[in-house]
């Protein structure tokens, strides 16, 4: 895709010992050296402009859990300095690594704080283009969005670096064992969340200019990997001996009865085939659907008959949580009976289902009957009647769009119960011991 740097990989044998091991990849760590991240490293003396300001390669969601390496800006990001290594700054230069802290920290949230500005510009007047450099953000989310990468932005394996009196890069690209692993999803796109990107991608017009010319050329990258003879067929046969010894020494050692060659050919054959269709079907997938890529958020309108209980903002492809639901209404002879997508009531909401557009939801009541020794509030209705199949747990105001316990829960009766046999049990030991006592 063009990024400055990603990290080389090689296919290799593993022998130990005289002992084979199997079919290994050897790749490039990441870190900032003249081929690697082709940045200038900073010293830990270096407290003021221009040295303190680069270079820096930081991760998002750290654990190191140092108060000087790690920072959350006001809209939540995690982030960490990887480089320079705070924790291994002396007490000498604790001047430096205080100042070098102060500025990475300050210059990430002033960055955060020009992406939500109406005009993307920060206080001076730099727009957030002229602190990140946004073509790298395009190449780096399209790559982690179309293999649908589990560890894409939600990890240390995230990083971002900057240049010496420069802008903010994304990259390198690293960790992709949870990525093309041909998942079922419910959207096209937002597959993959950071809050920084979806809000540029949902309301910045020079951002989505780029994703788009981004896609483009991305597309007919991922043509020539898997037509016939192309990358992926190429890389295919580099690794295919290999793959079979590996499989079939795998088998061997967990003594599994089919460990022919000819199995493990099939198999493999099997797998890239799977790939490349993978591949192929969410790249046409994604062709066909390009005009939803800056859809990122949606409304949740819920209804009470005519009236609007609350209108929540929520990005696509999540699910509605707790604080998302409205309050009840008190319906003195009424019980709800949960949220429907039908303003005629027929059609049950799954609240476990993703919200991939706008929608409204409509709340059911049932006219409650009293009846001596029924407690009709925590009747199971089955699925479609406001049951856990279809609604939220029932609840109290804690859980929104759930059911008020009803009155006479008889719940409460369990301590009682428990007090009254204890005090029977000390009643008949004291009775016990004084009759031995006479």
């Amino acid at each position: 895709m063009g990024l400055d740097y990603t990290p080389k990989a090689v296919p290799v044998d593993l022998i130990v010992n005289d002992t084979y091991r199997g079919s290994y990849t050897l790749c490039e760590n990441v870190r900032i050296d003249n081929n690697r991240i082709d940045i200038d490293e900073i010293k830990p003396g270096n407290d003021s402009e221009p040295e303190i300001t680069g270079g820096y390669l930081l991760e998002m969601y750290p654990g190191s859990g140092d108060k000087y390496s790690e920072f959350t800006t006001d809209r939540g990001i995690e982030l960490g300095v990887h480089t320079p290594d705070f924790t291994e700054y002396k007490e000498t230069q604790y001047r430096g690594r205080d100042a070098q802290s102060r500025y990475i920290s300050g210059y990430m949230q002033n960055l955060e704080n020009a992406i939500y500005a109406e005009d993307f510009k920060d206080p001076d007047g730099k727009r957030y283009s002229d602190l990140m450099d946004i073509e790298s953000a395009a190449k780096y989310w399209w790559v982690q969005e179309f293999t649908l990468n589990g560890d894409a932005f939600g990890t240390s394996s995230t990083y971002m670096y900057k240049e010496r009196s420069g802008k903010l890069y994304w990259g390198p690209l690293w960790d992709f064992d949870l990525a093309l692993s041909q998942t079922e999803t419910e959207t096209v796109f937002n597959n993959t969340e950071m809050p920084w990107l979806d809000h540029m991608r949902a309301n910045d017009p020079e951002y989505q200019k780029i994703l788009r010319e981004e896609w483009d050329r991305f597309d007919q990258i991922l043509k020539d990997i898997t037509k016939k003879g192309g990358i992926l067929d190429t890389y295919a046969e580099e690794i295919r001996s290999s793959w079979k010894n590996d499989n079939v020494a795998y088998k061997k050692l967990y003594e599994e009865e089919d460990t022919s060659y000819e199995t493990a050919e099939a198999e493999f054959n099997e797998q890239i085939e799977l790939l490349r269709k993978f591949i192929d079907s969410r790249r046409i997938s994604i062709e066909k659907n390009i005009g939803d890529l800056y859809k990122v958020f949606g409304k949740v309108t819920f209804r009470d008959g005519k009236k609007i209980l609350k209108t929540t903002e929520i990005r696509f492809g999540s699910v509605l949580d707790d604080p998302d639901y409205p309050e009840l209404p008190d319906r003195k002879g009424f019980r709800f009976k949960g949220w429907y997508t039908d303003e005629g009531l027929t059609k049950a909401f799954d609240f476990r289902s993703a919200i991939t557009e706008d929608t409204d939801l409509y709340a059911k009541w049932e006219k409650e009957e009293d009846k001596p020794g029924e407690d009709d509030g925590n009747k199971d209705d089955g699925p479609g009647d406001g049951s856990s199949e279809t609604q939220p747990p029932a609840a109290n105001s804690d859980s929104p769009g759930g059911e008020a316990p009803a009155t006479g829960d008889d719940t409460n009766l369990t301590p009682w119960i428990i007090l009254m046999l204890c005090s029977a049990l000390i009643l008949a030991l004291l009775g016990f011991r004084w009759k031995r006592s006479r």
